[in-house]
């Protein structure tokens, strides 16, 4: 299908394009979004600047999305971000 699995966590999905993106760290910070996820706690991605944040969360969100595991996300961020936030989940989440 259009969706390929990632092996570590058998219930998670990414794109295959968009995975194939991806640089290793950034499957790190998912891994570990995702394992916090499992656990039903909250976490921080404090990573330094430019070493894409926004497309971990982007991607993150996408493959809950896509294993049906969620249906919304809400993003809070300052106004000024929006656009770029918009652009970023354009670019990193398939339709």
């Amino acid at each position: 299908g259009d969706i390929s699995i990632l092996e570590q966590h058998g219930m998670i999905n990414i794109h295959p394009d968009v995975f194939t993106r991806l640089f290793d760290h950034q499957i790190v910070g998912i891994n570990f979004l995702i394992e916090n996820f499992k656990l039903k706690q909250g976490c921080i991605l404090a990573d330094e600047m430019g070493l894409g944040k926004t497309v971990q969360v982007s991607t993150y969100l996408a493959s809950l999305r896509f294993s049906s595991l969620i249906k919304n996300a809400l993003i809070v961020v300052p106004a000024t971000l929006i656009d770029y936030w918009e652009g970023e989940l354009n670019r990193w989440v398939p339709p």
